[in-house]
């Protein structure tokens, strides 16, 4: 599955692209590709959603590449999970 995300920072505009390169019953990831970089990151929500705890705010983790600014890696985090959240609203009907 591949998604876009825009996260906007300190008046600039980052248009990343998403793609969801693997997924079983406890993780999830996810490739970031940026314009000049591509990050891997983990999830641990399919784990969590499976056992109907759909409330929990999931774990992630950097697994590949680098961030060197907080606050934009947690821009990227809330963006994914809003998406993932409404894909499971979508599909619930």
């Amino acid at each position: 599955m591949e998604f876009r995300i825009t996260i906007t920072h300190e008046r600039r505009t980052l248009r990343l692209t998403m793609i969801r390169i693997a997924i079983d019953a406890h993780k999830e990831q996810y490739k970031v590709i940026a314009r000049n970089r591509i990050l891997l990151l983990e999830t641990n929500w399919p784990f969590f959603h499976t056992r109907g705890l759909i409330y929990r705010r999931p774990d992630w983790k950097l697994v590949d590449g680098s961030i060197t600014y907080a606050p934009v890696y947690q821009a990227i985090v809330e963006a994914v999970e809003a998406h993932v959240r409404a894909e499971i609203k979508k599909a619930r009907g």
